[in-house]
Formats: C-alpha cells, structure tokens, sequence
C-alpha cells in the first residue's frame, strides 16, 4: 500500500483521488515529500481540505478528509512549482 502512495504522490496534478490512513498520507508527504500542511479550510460537507507545500514551493498536495471517516485521507491533486498569491481586498467603504 505505501509504494501505491509513493507512485500516486510522485503523479503530476491529477484529478484521480487515491485515499489512504492519515497517519500513512501524513508520513508520506511529511517523511517522502518534506511537505508541511501551509494552509487548512473547512467546506460546505464539513469536509478538511488542506494544502501541502515544500517550504521552497517546488512541491505541492491538495488532500481532503472527510468527516464521515477522520482517519482515511484522500489525495485531490498533486503538482510542482506553488506560488501564493497574496493581496489586500478592503471592506466596502475602505480606501484600498
């Protein structure tokens, strides 16, 4: 099961999911990738989506976990070269 893991992580972004235990995907991407979580959300199903990132950006992975079942992790999507955007939108009202 960890050498699938390790084939799937090693994919360009793709759409296919591939779940696994969390402590299996959190190893991986922690220990195979030196991916840290950089930033975590919450969605509509109560769903926890996270993003996964090498401090320098060469390597990125988008995972999900579901509530229903907070031990299994799915892999959404994994790729090369992040870049965050970041920028200011005031509050109506607010000068920019």
């Amino acid at each position: 099961m960890c050498a699938a893991l390790i084939i799937c992580l090693a994919l360009p972004a793709v759409a296919q999911r591939s779940c696994f235990p969390r402590a299996v995907m959190i190893k991986a991407l922690n220990h195979t990738h030196n991916e840290a979580v950089r930033a975590r959300g919450v969605v509509a199903n109560g769903a926890v989506l996270e993003v996964w990132q090498t401090k320098d950006g060469s390597s990125w992975s988008l995972t999900f976990t579901n509530p229903s079942s907070p031990r299994v992790t799915c892999m959404f999507a994994t790729g090369t070269d992040w870049e965050w955007l970041v920028w200011f939108v005031p509050a109506p009202g607010e000068d920019s």
